[in-house]
This record gives C-alpha cells, structure tokens and sequence, in this order.
C-alpha cells in the first residue's frame, strides 16, 4: 500500500467517526426550547414575546409614554418587520 492510499483511508475514517459522532449528537441530545415568554420592562417600554395568532413568533412593544402598542415579526432575509401599530386604548377597545 502506497502512502497516498494511506492517507486516502485515514482521511475516509476520519470523516466517518466524524458523521457518526454528529448523528448520535442529533438523536441524543434534545436541547429545551427557547421560551417565548420573556417580558422586558423599562420606564418608557415594555417588550414582551410571544406566539402569534399565525403560529409565528411576534415581538409586542408598548411605548408607555406614548400609549401606542407596535407588533414587530421576523421575516426571512429582511429581520424584524413592523406588522402594525395602534393606541392601546384602540388595541383593548371594548
């Protein structure tokens, strides 16, 4: 066997124990999902995530000072993306 043959099958091994590690990784560890419950309050913002009614995840800011309520949800290759916006006095209208 010639050194380039050697080098072929260490390389072909390597890469084999390597996959075979990846592919036990995926099926025996099974991380916690991220919660999407996170408040975040401040003097003028209060930030909460959540579920959307679309399945999606939304990002809901209250602007304290202001009044207004804005709904922001990511969207693929454009980031966060303002779905819309409205005085909560409008948003829990009875």
């Amino acid at each position: 066997m010639n050194k380039q043959n050697k080098l072929n099958q260490s390389t072909i091994l390597a890469l084999l124990c390597s996959a075979a590690a990846l592919m036990a990784t995926i099926f025996f560890v099974n991380p916690a999902p991220a919660p999407a419950d996170l408040t975040i309050k401040d003097r003028d913002y209060q930030m909460v995530t959540a579920t959307s009614a679309t399945g999606s995840d939304a990002l809901y800011v209250l602007d304290s000072r202001s009044g207004v309520l804005m709904v922001l949800m990511p969207e693929p290759g454009k980031g966060l993306q303002v779905k819309g916006s409205q005085p909560l006095t409008a948003a829990f209208a009875r």
